[in-house]
Formats: structure tokens, C-alpha cells, sequence
């Protein structure tokens, strides 16, 4: 024991000097040299303290800490010694005396001190509660201080008398610090509860429930069990009519977490769906396939559909009602008693999934909420919330003043004017938290910015630099979805922000990688994202993924690659027209073969519809969807943007494949849909928050999404063009040059001069300016044949009739060239011998004779084969 002693006394000092490096090697060993299981208290202790030091570094996270190492090691340490002992029945007796005799010293103090703030014994506590076994985890402050009240009198001479006390208060303490810390529900914070819920104190009760909000904001093991405890607390409630605030409260709070629990469900049966299709996409190929197919993708799963995402989206849509007419009610009450921090940052994270999940009618009215609390509580945020306003159109101009205040409060650099954008950015990315390593996700949000805005940026930006921001970018998508997929993340808002980054860059990239690249640059990246978005139940954001993959395959010809995808992509968005096509009759179209001249060829073979799909999908027609019939209506598909937009890409995509695959007919019929659909979707849209805009500019039409998806209106013009030139009679190639001329205005009027659309439409419309060259007659002007030119009118032969001739037909077969046949054996040239005399007079420059030598001449002799005798083999 004394030498135990000495080196807690030294492990103390080292950790003071910071070295734990030297402190965890040195307890490993102790641990291992002492076999028999016996745990010193103090030993105990010191493990509790490298606990809470640990802690206390994983907090900060500081950078090149050479502590950090050792914080993991001593964390793993502590659960090795307190859990993972399953062969030593009184190893873990002793531990288990040990923690529960320093869970009883933590409840005594935590009973003495639950008034004060971010105590020593609740900190001590939560090490515990984190590491321990489920044992020793369910045991609450109240019961070890009611089962050792003998033990604290006979070894303190403590006689305590828990009455005197307000045991409601040290519960809510508890569990307050639980959840902040977000320990697992049913480590300690259930009991916590059911011991609350027996002293039956209505209010305070139905506030720790509300303190159940935590478990939203990170990510902890699910446990359905949270819904019953709002359940319960509601129906005690209700009772009591009084309570109208706490009643909206966890409803609200109920209405959030079924919209997770529905989540979860959803993902669950995705994960497993995913699992068994892994075997079937991993199923060897032949190279050759490999080199030219792409890669594998399942474009669909059963949870991953309109109806099931209409679903999430009501849940979300239930909680903002009560949110909503909780502000409207009680809001004052919120901010002083409600925990507004929590209600806050519940908002925050709310926003971030209607973000992700692309429900942007919820989205504006979570921001406007969350800015009115922030507001009202003068809280920092206010940037946070003001910026993910901006980039969704839907902002107070009043919002940016008031957060360029708070920036001025909370920034460490000097005031300058932040009304030029560019500046702006500039110095966004010069802070020191914004990095390619610190901050990736805010760091690729700046890049995405500086590539749509390149011409803005820089003037005259060079196609290096250019590259340079391309390539940069998507290392730093590589890293980031690394990064969301190995690392553990304990804020959700933040993880569900990094998603939206990452998938907005990787569409936003996959076009001009594409182009300026090779689609072997992005496409692995788009699968691997697009099983990420899958993982989420991400609807939108897969069918996003997916049609990036439609394009590409479109530009390689991988045409039954893009009908599989697109089949899933049409699933998703429920614009499947299959028994329309079963029962409709396919149209004859007469097929005219194309003059051929010189600089058009014309294959028949090639000019046929193909078939590389289900004979359905040959004759598929064009159904308008449901949703263009509606009127004055809310449902889930007139409301959202983004899904009527991913149908017209949807149909856009489909024409242009039957474009390709000959079907003439079936393409200008889909053609002719998407325009429909465009007509429909460009028109002038009404903001989400008309109260928003100053009064000034309610009038003003407004564009919201048109800068995200206008690319593909653009694409559409421009494959178009090329299919009225190709399939359509000459009288319509005025229509050609208006719709070339408009893709380039489109491109002027949205700033799309740094994008690979406007190179296209370009070439578009100087192809159109040459067309007429192409085209003239003396293009059309062939040289017939040599035998077929009659030149007897040009080269008359005089004829003596008096002489009579047999004509001679020509001979057509020439003759082959004689052979030269040579001589194996290269002809010896006769060259006089010359004979030269050395001699030591002769001058230094002269070359020096060979040195003389005997040369034996070797003896041509030939080898006579003979048989090889028994004789010879035996041995001397």
C-alpha cells in the first residue's frame, strides 16, 4: 500500500505538469503486474480525476495537444476497470463497493450544494454515469443516500434527515446535469424521473420532462421510451387547466421527438434494405465492364418515396403549430421560465432538418421563430439564424443590420465596412477558425460561393485558378463525407448543417467536374453520397443525386445505365405512367432515310429505335402529374419547390433519352411536357413570409429557387435545339436559332458566364451561325468514279479504216511484281588488304597499335549425334 501510495503521489504530480502521456503508460502497467484484483481507493480515485481531466480536454479540443492521446487511453482504462472484468467475481464486487461508496460521497455533496451551479459532486457524478455499468448506472442521488444512510452515520458521524431537505430540487439538479451532459436515457435519467414523478410535483415535473429536449440535440441511443414519459406528463396536465404553457411545452417537444422516432424507423429499414442489396453490388465483373459501366447504384428503396416523406414533413409541420401558437400565447413566459436556451437550439436544429430534407415552406417558419427568440433573448445566434435566412431568399433586410451588430460585438477583427460581398468573404476566409482543417464544412461553403461567383471574385480569373478551387473542392467533399461517416458527433445541428453543405457542393460540382474533367473525377463521389442520402431517408436530396448521375450518364451515351436511375428516379417522385403507356397504341412513324453527302453519312442501322429496356418503356407517354391540376391547393407536392422542380428534370431527363434511343416521337411528346412543367414552375412565386420583405419591395417578383435549378432549364433549350436539327423538317429552324438565342440571355440574366452551360450554349449558337455553310450547294458537288468518266468527246483517237484491228478488252488484273529473290547470305566485298608497319617514330597523336596477343582459332567442327550407351553411364 505504501508503494501504491508513492505513485499516486507521483501520477498526481505528473498530471499537474500535464504529462499523462507518462501517467497512462505507467497505470497500465501497474494494472497488469497487480493480477489479484485488489483495487485501491485512492487508485479509484485518481482514475475518477483522469476521468474529469479528460473530460474537461475533450471540451476543448485544443489543437496538437499531445494530451489528446492519453485522454483516450485513460477514458478506455476506466471503463476496462469498472466493466470489462467478466472473469473475476471479486474484482468486480470491489468495484462495484468502490463506486458505489463514491456515488454516495457525490449524492452527500450534490444534497448540500444542489443550489450552486456547476458543482464538484455533479461533475464527479457524470464521470461515473458515463462509464459505468447499467447497475450502477440506474442508481439515483436519492437512493444511495437513502440506502447508506447507516454507513454515512457510522463513518462520518453524519446523521442525515432527508425531509429537511427539497429532494424535488436535488432531482431536477440531477437530471439538468444528465441531460446537458447528454447521458444516456436509461443510465440514470429514468429512474431520475420515476423517483420525480412519485413525489408528484406537477410543475417541476412537466420542466424536466421539457429538459428531455436535450436528447434531440445530440445524438445518444434512441430510446422510444421518451415519447411515453411526455405521454404521461401531458395526461397529468391536462387535468389541471392552469397550465396551459407547460401543456404546449411538451407538446411540442412530443410532436419533434415522433418526428424523430419516425425518422428512425424509416432509417432502420433502409439500413437493412441497403445490407442485403450489398451482396448483389459487389458480385464480381468482368474488367471490361468495369472500365466503361458505372458504378453500381440502387436508385430506390420502399422508405424512400413521396407518400412516406409527405409523412415527416406533417410531423414537422405539427410541432411548428404548437410552437406557433405557444409564442403567440406565452412568449414572455418562455424567456423567463421556459428554458429559452433549450427551445432555442431545439428551433436551430428543427431548421437544419426542414434544410436538409427540403421542406422550405417549414424552414421559413422555423428561422422566423428562432429569430424572434434570439432577439428577445439578445443572443449570439441571431448570426447563425440570419445567415441560413439569406441563402434561403427568405430574409428581413432589418435581420442583417441586426446581426452585422452582433458580428461587430463578436468578431476579433477591426470594423470595416461589410456591405461589399466580396470583402465580406474575403474575410470570412482569413479567420483563423476557417480552415481546410479546422472548420471543413463553413471552408467548403466559402468555395462553393467563390466557384458559382467566380467572375465576381476574381476579374478575369485564369482556368488554373479556376482548376485549383475545382480540385480543392473536392478534396475537401472527399474529407468532409469521411469525416460524417467515421467520426462521432455530438451536436446534430451541426452534423445535419454538414450534410446540406456537402450535398449542395457535390451537385453543384458534378457538372463542371464533368466537363472540365472526367466523369471518373465525380461519379464515385455522387455514389457514395447519393448511399449517405439514402441512410438519411433523404427523398429530395437522393433524387437530387440521382438525376446529377442521369446527366452524366446522358453525356457518355451509358444509356441503359440512365434508365435504370431514372426508373428509380421516377418511382421516388410517384411520376410512373405505366398502365397510361400499357393502354395506349404506339404511333407508326414513317422512317425517311437521309441523303448522305460528304459531310453527313447517315448508318440506317443507326437511325433505329432501340430497345434496351421493357417494351412499356418503349412506347412510354407523357402523363402531366397530378399536382399541375391543382388549384389553391397545399398539399405536399404544390407546396414544395423543390419536388415540382425535380419532376420537370425528371421529365426533361426522359425526353432526352428517347431523344437518343431514335424514339422520335415519344421524345417530343416528353419534350413538350417539360415546357409545360417549366411554364408552370417559372412563374413569379410569392415568398414564403410576405412580411418579411420591407414595404418598399413587396411588389417586386421574386425568383427564390430559379438560381439553384436554373441550369437545367438551360440544358433543356439547348438539347432541344439539337433535336429540333436533327429530327424536325427544315421549316422550323428559325425556332432553333430564338431558343439558342434565349439559353444565352437566360445565361447573361443569372450570371452564368463561369459555368459549362454557357460554354455550350455558345457552341450552340456558333454552330447555328456556320449551319448555312454547312449547308450550301457547292458542299454538295461528289467526283464520280474513274471507269465511269467518258473522255471519248475530250480525246478522239485518228482511225485508218483501211486497217482492221480486234479490239482489245482492258485488263483489269494487274499483274504482280516479280519477286526479287536474294541470298540468304550477305555478299562479301572485295577490299584490298592493307598492310600497316608501326613503329615507335611516329607522333604522339598517332593511335597506338594493339597490344599483341595469341589468338587461338577455334575449330569449326560439327557435332555428330550418336546413342548413348549403358556404359557411359556407369561411374568411374
Amino acid at each position: 500500500l505504501d508503494e501504491m501510495q508513492a505513485k499516486i503521489e507521483t501520477w498526481t504530480e505528473l498530471i499537474q505538469l500535464g504529462k499523462l502521456q507518462d501517467v497512462s503508460e505507467d497505470i497500465q502497467m501497474t494494472i497488469r503486474v497487480r493480477s489479484n484484483g485488489i483495487l485501491n481507493d485512492s487508485l479509484f480515485k485518481l482514475l475518477l480525476r483522469l476521468c474529469y481531466v479528460a473530460d474537461e480536454y475533450n471540451k476543448y479540443n485544443e489543437q496538437n495537444c499531445e494530451t489528446v492521446k492519453s485522454i483516450a487511453i485513460l477514458a478506455k482504462l476506466l471503463c476496462s476497470l469498472l466493466i470489462k472484468v467478466p472473469n473475476d467475481n471479486n474484482f468486480v464486487k470491489a468495484v462495484f463497493k468502490i463506486v458505489q461508496k463514491a456515488m454516495t460521497v457525490c449524492a452527500l455533496n450534490a444534497l448540500l450544494t444542489y443550489n450552486q451551479s456547476n458543482t464538484k459532486a455533479f461533475r464527479i457524478w457524470i464521470n461515473i454515469k458515463k462509464n459505468a455499468s447499467e447497475e450502477i448506472a440506474n442508481l439515483t442521488m436519492l437512493d444511495c443516500l437513502t440506502n447508506d444512510k447507516d454507513k454515512i452515520k457510522n463513518e462520518l458521524g453524519f446523521s442525515l434527515d432527508i425531509s429537511k431537505y427539497d429532494c424535488i430540487e436535488l432531482c431536477l439538479s440531477e437530471v439538468k446535469n444528465l441531460l446537458v451532459e447528454q447521458i444516456t436515457f436509461t443510465n440514470g435519467v429514468a429512474a431520475v424521473l420515476e423517483k420525480l414523478r412519485k413525489l408528484q410535483p406537477s410543475n417541476q415535473y412537466a420542466h424536466t420532462v421539457q429538459l428531455l429536449g436535450y436528447y434531440f440535440l445530440g445524438f445518444t441511443p434512441h430510446d422510444s421510451s421518451i415519447l411515453k414519459y411526455h405521454e404521461q406528463a401531458i395526461c397529468d396536465l391536462k387535468q389541471d387547466k392552469s397550465n396551459s404553457v407547460a401543456v404546449l411545452c411538451l407538446e411540442a417537444n412530443l410532436s419533434l421527438f415522433m418526428f424523430v422516432e419516425e425518422l428512425h424507423i424509416m432509417n432502420k429499414q433502409t439500413q437493412l434494405e441497403m445490407e442485403s442489396t450489398k451482396f448483389a453490388l459487389c458480385a464480381p465483373k468482368l474488367r471490361e465492364l468495369a472500365e466503361i459501366n458505372s458504378p453500381n447504384v440502387v436508385p430506390a428503396y420502399s422508405m424512400i418515396n413521396v407518400r412516406k416523406d409527405t409523412n415527416l414533413m406533417l410531423c414537422l409541420q405539427k410541432c411548428l403549430q404548437k410552437w406557433k401558437q405557444l409564442f403567440k400565447c406565452h412568449f414572455k413566459k418562455i424567456v423567463k421560465n421556459w428554458e429559452p436556451n433549450l427551445i432555442l437550439r431545439m428551433l436551430i436544429t428543427a431548421g437544419e432538418y426542414a434544410r436538409l430534407y427540403r421542406y422550405e415552406h417549414c424552414e421559413a417558419e422555423v428561422w422566423t421563430l428562432a429569430y424572434k427568440l434570439a432577439s428577445e433573448m439578445n443572443d449570439y445566434t441571431i448570426i447563425y439564424i440570419t445567415s441560413r435566412c439569406i441563402s434561403l431568399r427568405q430574409v428581413n433586410y432589418d435581420w442583417i443590420t441586426t446581426a452585422k451588430e452582433h458580428i461587430i460585438n463578436h468578431r476579433n477583427s477591426k470594423d470595416e465596412n461589410y456591405d461589399d460581398a466580396k470583402q465580406l468573404l474575403i474575410e470570412a476566409r482569413s479567420l483563423s477558425g476557417i480552415s481546410f482543417l479546422a472548420n471543413r464544412t463553413v471552408y467548403l461553403l466559402s468555395l462553393d460561393v467563390i466557384i458559382r461567383n467566380s467572375h465576381f471574385y476574381i476579374d478575369n480569373m485564369q482556368h488554373e485558378n479556376y482548376g485549383s478551387y475545382i480540385v480543392e473542392s473536392l478534396f475537401a467533399v472527399r474529407l468532409l463525407n469521411q469525416d460524417l461517416l467515421s467520426k462521432k458527433w455530438t451536436n446534430r445541428s451541426t452534423y445535419l448543417f454538414s450534410y446540406d453543405t456537402l450535398f449542395t457542393m457535390a451537385v453543384n460540382l458534378s457538372v463542371r467536374i464533368n466537363s472540365l474533367l472526367s466523369f471518373r473525377g465525380i461519379c464515385p463521389d455522387l455514389v457514395l453520397l447519393l448511399k449517405s442520402a439514402q441512410s438519411l431517408n433523404a427523398m429530395l436530396r437522393t433524387a437530387e443525386l440521382l438525376k446529377s448521375l442521369c446527366y452524366i450518364d446522358l453525356s457518355r451515351l451509358q444509356l441503359e445505365d440512365c434508365e435504370v436511375k431514372l426508373q428509380g428516379l421516377e418511382h421516388m417522385l410517384n411520376i410512373e405512367t405505366f398502365q397510361l403507356s400499357m393502354e395506349s397504341k404506339p404511333v407508326e412513324t414513317p422512317f425517311v432515310q437521309l441523303a448522305v453527302t460528304p459531310t453527313k453519312i447517315v448508318d440506317p442501322v443507326r437511325d433505329t429505335p432501340q430497345y434496351g429496356a421493357s417494351p412499356v418503356l418503349g412506347k412510354k407517354v407523357f402523363d402531366p402529374p397530378k399536382f399541375t391540376s391543382h388549384i389553391n391547393c397545399d398539399c405536399y407536392k404544390c407546396s414544395n419547390v423543390s419536388y415540382q422542380y425535380l419532376v420537370f428534370a425528371t421529365t426533361y431527363i426522359r425526353a432526352q433519352l428517347y431523344a437518343l434511343q431514335n424514339h422520335t416521337m415519344a421524345a417530343l411528346d416528353h419534350f413538350h411536357g417539360a415546357f409545360q412543367l417549366r411554364q408552370r414552375l417559372f412563374k413569379e412565386e410569392k415568398s414564403a413570409l410576405p412580411k418579411n420583405w420591407p414595404h418598399d419591395e413587396i411588389d417586386i417578383k421574386r425568383f427564390s429557387w430559379q438560381s439553384r435549378y436554373i441550369t437545367d432549364y438551360i440544358q433543356l433549350l439547348i438539347d432541344f435545339c439539337y433535336f429540333l436539327k436533327a429530327k424536325i423538317t427544315s421549316s422550323r429552324q428559325e425556332d432553333v436559332f430564338d431558343i439558342a438565342n434565349l439559353a444565352i440571355n437566360v445565361c447573361y440574366k443569372y450570371k452564368l458566364q463561369g459555368h459549362p452551360i454557357y460554354i455550350t450554349a455558345k457552341e450552340l449558337v456558333l454552330d447555328n451561325e456556320f449551319q448555312p455553310v454547312l449547308e450550301s450547294s457547292d458542299l454538295k458537288f461528289t467526283v464520280p468514279q474513274p471507269h465511269e468518266i467518258d473522255i471519248s468527246d475530250h480525246a478522239k483517237t485518228p482511225i485508218d479504216p483501211s486497217i482492221c484491228v480486234t479490239p482489245s478488252a482492258p485488263n483489269r488484273r494487274a499483274k504482280k511484281p516479280v519477286s526479287v529473290r536474294r541470298k540468304k547470305n550477305a555478299i562479301a566485298l572485295k577490299i584490298p588488304k592493307i598492310n600497316m608497319i608501326w613503329s615507335d617514330d611516329e607522333d604522339d597523336d598517332s593511335i597506338s597499335p594493339p597490344p599483341a596477343t595469341n589468338r587461338k582459332s577455334k575449330s569449326h567442327t560439327n557435332l555428330v549425334k550418336r546413342k548413348i550407351l549403358k556404359e557411359d553411364l556407369v561411374d568411374d
